[in-house]
């Protein structure tokens, strides 16, 4: 969290809200996943399947006030193929998300 307070249910809460002239609270976040198959889905697995996944994941989000809340994520994944056959080509993934709390 670079901005703002922690609330009990993880999400930070502005110490001054852009109504008071604060910035609000803004949080930063990062991840790395990955999926792994071994050699006994190949026969299950399509020829144009992967067997190794793995992904890097950013997100940003912006709570102005309390009840409201805004969030970036952008993800990338790179596919390694089974064999022969050629992997798909890596997938990027973008979200924008608003939030209010009523």
């Amino acid at each position: 969290m670079l901005l703002g307070v922690p609330r009990c249910d993880d999400r930070p809460i502005p110490r001054r809200s852009v109504t008071e002239g604060g910035p609000g609270a803004v949080e930063v976040s990062a991840r790395v996943h990955g999926l792994a198959l071994d050699q006994d889905a190949r026969p299950l697995a399509a020829d144009e399947s992967s067997q190794r996944a793995t992904a890097v994941g950013v997100a940003v989000h912006w709570s102005p006030v309390a009840q409201a809340r805004l969030g970036l994520t952008a993800e990338r994944t790179a596919f390694e193929p089974f064999g022969v056959a050629g992997a798909p080509e890596p997938e990027t993934f973008v979200v924008l998300r608003a939030q209010l709390d009523l």
